[in-house]
């Protein structure tokens, strides 16, 4: 639900982590990398080891469309090693040596998981856009977002330390509801993709049947238990009821992100997670849309010329812009309602 950019800084210092100070030291993936090439007889296994030793740059900063490429070749010349002894062999060598060099990048000083969430100026889950990620650090203790590897490092353990394959995300999306889920490309979208978020938005539909009310199976085990049969759509489009679902609209999306917004969807079951805890935020932005009508709005433009110049700054200061998506829970959320659903109230 928010996309996310990594700029130059980012990319020298994560290739600097393997190429610079730790290059020539034998504990880390360089080194181990050259060792298993040099020690390696059968030519099988040695072209996927000259592979990784080739592309290695791409495929620690390369992009997410790179690293796609580059895990099916890897795939593809592990696969045809003949004899499975030595393919399962070799893998397991290629993972010690990737996932090892991962751990190196919890703890490192100069440049750590800490310090790369702290460079995308993320404290949102950008999976789901309901969960602070939050970097602390102290002297008792410190915390961050989980990293979620897109492509899993199980199956692409050369792609265990790929800075686009490195999502900080909340435990929820990355542990209960990703798990160990295989993704893809073809099927879901990463932050990192670009022109994916713009088309998806937020919309406010009205329930005409109670069946059709979008939530967790517990709650609605719940709801059964206390619906009235009939929907008051003047209190539902006021905001003071909630007979309506939060539906994510991607109609517009040409067919090959639209399935890739479904996937992510499913995946983390953002409907059914913003359909049974924000339906009372939805009503309190409705509910003051009403309240702060025209009237007042031209009160506060009066009241504070010199803060407001004109309508559209007050709105832009009501209104979260996209570039706040990285740092405000429900951003998205907020700005897709009060555009599409309540603008003629509010401005």
């Amino acid at each position: 639900m928010i996309s996310l950019n990594i700029d130059v800084r980012v990319l020298s210092l994560h290739k600097d982590f393997v190429f610079g100070d730790n290059k020539n030291k034998k504990s880390r993936l360089y080194k181990k990398l050259e060792g298993l090439y040099h020690e390696e007889n059968n030519r099988f296994c040695r072209n996927v080891l000259k592979l990784i030793r080739e592309r290695l740059e791409i495929i620690l900063i390369g992009d997410i469309y790179e690293l796609d490429k580059i895990k099916d070749v890897y795939l593809y010349l592990l696969n045809s090693i003949p004899d499975t002894q030595l393919r399962d062999d070799l893998y397991e060598k290629i993972k010690n040596v990737f996932h090892l060099e991962y751990k190196h990048f919890y703890y490192a000083r100069k440049w750590n998981a800490y310090l790369y969430q702290k460079q995308l100026e993320l404290t949102i889950c950008p999976y789901c856009g309901t969960q602070f990620i939050f970097l602390y650090e102290s002297d008792n203790g410190r915390t961050r977002g989980t990293l979620d590897h897109f492509f899993d490092k199980a199956t692409y353990p050369i792609l265990a330390i790929s800075i686009y394959n490195l999502i900080p995300s909340c435990k929820v999306c990355n542990s209960d509801f990703k798990g160990i889920e295989k993704v893809d490309l073809k099927t879901h979208y990463t932050p990192y993709e670009k022109d994916i978020i713009q088309f998806i938005n937020f919309k406010r539909e009205i329930i005409k049947e109670k069946s059709d009310e979008i939530s967790s199976a517990i709650e609605k085990k719940i709801k059964e238990l206390s619906y009235s049969d009939d929907i008051d759509y003047v209190a539902v489009l006021l905001g003071e009821d909630e007979e309506f679902n939060i539906r994510i609209d991607y109609s517009n999306a040409p067919e090959d992100k639209a399935k890739k917004i479904k996937g992510n969807l499913k995946l983390f079951q953002i409907e059914e997670v913003y359909n049974t805890f924000h339906k009372p935020y939805v009503q309190k932005i409705i509910r003051d849309a009403t309240i702060y009508n025209y009237i007042y709005k031209q009160q506060l433009l009066n009241s504070f010329p010199v803060i407001f110049n004109s309508l559209d700054e007050l709105k832009d200061s009501i209104i979260p812009s996209i570039n706040e998506d990285k740092n405000q829970i429900l951003g998205k959320l907020t700005r897709d309602i009060v555009e599409t659903e309540i603008k003629h109230l509010t401005f």
